[in-house]
């Protein structure tokens, strides 16, 4: 996870010092955001919706590593089956409560960061792995912004262009999660492809595919991480020791 996390929870951490920073990771694939690339991700995928974040809430597995529980209002789904219905999705890493004035944060690679009011569109996995639901985490993550698709790092989905057009970068703004797009020449900043124009590409990869119910995870319940990650001990770092308004406002402008 990332410093979005930070941003979340901005008015807890106003008045408390973040203690640590832990960090893990979860295994990387290569990424392809033309058509074939989404029809390939499509293929692997049990539910395709779209939906807008609701709620954002944390909690420790049994083992005392951090998860994050994200609930969606799912506004469309490639199958029927699962619009209008709010779904909770539970992945690893988020913010783990020390105390009243101190935090962990433990942040885990190809997860994607997620924001209050954004619309994303999900591929959920055939079978999770207990960390992310997604297919192949952050790959199986896009971003509705203006009624085009982007990829959770911004890079503009292209359907029916070349890789090499599709991943030129688009410049994110990191607090909103908005494409600004300020500071890029006209060829880079290529638009992402529209809603409809991306469901159309998967549909097809979809098809024949049964329709099954999403499993929404419940964060009453107790439960176990699904692998162990390693969480060193907590040292101080250095910029723990700034006001925790200094801790806010260096990771809002970094």
């Amino acid at each position: 996870m990332k410093k979005s996390y930070l941003n979340t929870k901005k008015s807890a951490v106003l008045g408390a010092v973040v203690s640590a920073l832990t960090f893990a990771s979860l295994p990387t694939m290569a990424s392809i955001y033309d058509s074939n690339g989404i029809e390939s991700l499509a293929k692997e995928a049990q539910n395709i919706v779209q939906g807008k974040v609701m709620k954002i809430d944390y909690k420790d597995s049994v083992e005392g590593i951090p998860h994050t529980f994200v609930t969606y209002q799912i506004e469309d789904d490639i199958q029927g089956l699962q619009k209008g219905r709010q779904v909770t999705l539970r992945f690893i890493g988020g913010i783990k409560k020390i105390s009243d004035t101190q935090y962990d944060v433990l942040e885990v690679s190809n997860v994607p960061e997620f924001n209050l009011g954004e619309e994303n569109i999900l591929m959920i996995a055939e079978k999770s792995d207990g960390q992310c639901p997604l297919v192949r985490c952050s790959e199986g993550f896009f971003k509705v912004k203006s009624g085009e698709v982007f990829t959770e790092s911004g890079r503009p989905v292209q359907i029916g262009k070349s890789s090499e057009h599709a991943q030129r970068p688009v410049a994110m703004d990191d607090e909103q999660g908005e494409i600004s797009g300020k500071t890029l020449s006209a060829q880079a900043q290529a638009k992402g492809a529209s809603v409809q124009q991306f469901k159309k590409a998967v549909q097809s990869a979809m098809k024949g595919k049964p329709a099954k119910e999403i499993q929404s995870a419940n964060i009453a319940q107790r439960f176990s991480a699904s692998i162990p990650v390693a969480m060193p001990a907590p040292a101080v770092p250095a910029r723990a020791k700034q006001s925790a308004q200094d801790i806010v406002d260096d990771v809002d402008h970094q």
